[in-house]
């Protein structure tokens, strides 16, 4: 063993510098610096690898690091000032990302010193991440003069008097995060307006901000704006950006993206009416995804587009209708209760429906009438309660919602009141058969457990007791079902698998008692 580990080293000595820095571009910041020791010109390749990143994954791992404070930032000063023998190399990342420590005087000067030390060596991505006990860590000046950063990622520090000058000169910038930074209105404009060629920008959880004006960025392409705690409008006027998301803590009062022509995705999780969704939808001539979440206000949706390609509606609770003028359309996803529903979509590849009813009575008619919009999916996933499970009296004289469909997917719903009854699994897949008759495949998910079902059909059919009614009955043109369970434990997963042939499928399917268990009595 130690004969081949030597052999290892040997061959490895041999790899050029570029060579050694991809592998260790592979491996974590700790396991680098193990693999340092291995031979002189891994400690070489170590010294001039342009790479340091210092960030805890989880609050264990930050408190065990916090109880070697000196230890680790002794190693973090000493691999800075190596590099400093090195003037030839420059500092590709630097990363420092630190959760449980005070921001006191001497720390303070001391990541100063390495901030200018990578400032001065030309880094190319800068991330600095606090969630410190007390004093927030205020950034040196120079970092706003760093004209050779093309990422820069702030978190927990505070931006402080940075003047309206041409002070701030970040001309190379092309992404910006400012997560949890204590930062005025005023400081953000002149900050973002040292960033000419910026086309990445995000504002997470940042306090004192009010408004966000973004104008006259041409290179602008993705906009994240999310939970700033005292936000109350947006107005993006930038027309090449691509990309926006606007997610508020209830504050936000006025938003503005109509000049953004070029907008191909629109993500909104805050407080939009009717009104204002219509009229900016309709100026964005470009937009082809669109995600609405939990906006109070809304009522009665209505949507125009010739390039919407996906819908996302979800959690808006207050809804009566949903109108779409939206010929493109191919995926739908819907998360809330039964409304009056109308689209001209030509076909739907996929429709996500995850129905809440919130009611003790049956609602089968609308239920069956809102399913109807959906016969011409080719996949449809339901999410329901026991709804699924339409009377018997009523699938006589109703026709299948599903009729068109090929591939359903079904995911029930914890319950929703203490007093449901149980349903065995084969009577849901009875109900989802008649909902959507001659399934090609149907899958059935229920706490993390799942079971597929494979169907094909006899081309000739006998039984009499089909010819009355609107659609053949599935036990009787079932040739055959494969069925494939999965049970997801801790030591793995257990896969079980059953073909059914012959005979009357659904009592075969009733018999299989262990498919029960698998599943539950759901």
């Amino acid at each position: 063993m130690e004969e081949k580990s030597v052999n290892l080293i040997n061959k490895e000595a041999d790899l050029p510098e570029p060579i050694l820095h991809h592998i260790m571009s592979l491996l974590t910041m700790k396991e680098a610096v193990k693999a340092s020791v291995l031979s002189k010109t891994w400690f070489k390749a170590w010294q001039t690898y342009p790479v340091l990143e210092f960030e805890p994954k989880t609050i264990k791992e930050d408190w065990y690091y916090h109880g070697r404070r000196e230890k680790i930032f002794k190693f973090l000063d000493n691999s800075l000032r190596n590099r400093e023998k090195h003037t030839d190399k420059y500092i590709h990342k630097f990363a420092i990302k630190l959760i449980s420590l005070s921001c006191d005087r001497e720390f303070a000067s001391l990541i100063d010193r390495w901030v200018y030390h990578v400032v001065a060596s030309n880094v190319k991505e800068l991330k600095i991440a606090f969630a410190l006990c007390g004093r927030h860590y205020t950034l040196p000046q120079m970092i706003f003069s760093a004209k050779s950063v093309h990422v820069l990622e702030l978190s927990g520090c505070k931006l402080k008097y940075l003047p309206r000058n041409n002070r701030v000169e970040l001309c190379s910038l092309k992404k910006l995060c400012l997560d949890k930074i204590n930062v005025d209105d005023d400081v953000l404009e002149n900050l973002i307006a040292g960033c000419p060629m910026i086309e990445d920008l995000s504002v997470y959880k940042c306090s004192n901000i009010t408004s966000i004006e973004l104008f006259g960025l041409d290179k602008l392409k993705e906009i994240k704006v999310k939970n700033n705690f005292e936000l109350q409008r947006v107005e993006i006027g930038a027309a090449n950006v691509q990309s926006v998301l606007i997610s508020s803590l209830n504050t936000l009062r006025q938003i503005d993206i109509a000049s953004c022509k070029n907008l191909k995705s629109l993500i909104l999780d805050t407080i939009i009416t009717d009104e204002w969704l219509s009229n900016q939808i309709s100026e964005l001539n470009q937009l082809e995804y669109l995600s609405v979440n939990k906006s109070e206000k809304l009522e009665n949706i209505r949507i125009s587009s010739l390039s919407l390609k996906t819908l996302i509606i979800h959690g808006s609770f207050g809804l009566n209708s949903i109108k779409i003028e939206t010929p493109k359309l191919s995926e739908f996803t819907y998360d809330g209760k039964i409304v009056e529903f109308s689209s001209n979509a030509l076909y739907l590849s996929e429709a996500n429906l995850c129905i809440s009813t919130n009611q003790f009575y049956s609602r089968n008619d609308e239920y069956i009438r809102f399913l109807g919009n959906f016969c011409h999916s080719k996949v449809v996933s339901v999410e329901s309660s026991k709804d699924v499970i339409i009377p018997v009296e009523l699938r006589e004289i109703r026709n299948s919602p599903l009729f068109g469909v090929k591939h359903l997917n079904f995911n029930l719903l914890d319950s929703l009141h203490p007093f449901e009854i149980c349903i065995p699994i084969a009577k849901i897949l009875d109900g989802l058969l008649w909902i959507a008759p001659h399934q090609e495949a149907i899958s059935i998910e229920c706490g993390g457990n799942k079971s597929s079902f494979t169907f094909s059909y006899k081309k000739h059919l006998t039984a009499d007791c089909c010819k009355s009614l609107p659609v053949s009955c599935w036990r009787h043109c079932v040739k055959e079902v494969e069925i494939v369970n999965a049970r997801t434990l801790k030591e793995g997963e257990i896969v079980k698998r059953y073909l059914l042939q012959e005979g009357d499928i659904y009592e075969k399917i009733v018999a299989l008692k262990d498919l029960g268990d698998f599943i539950g009595d759901l």
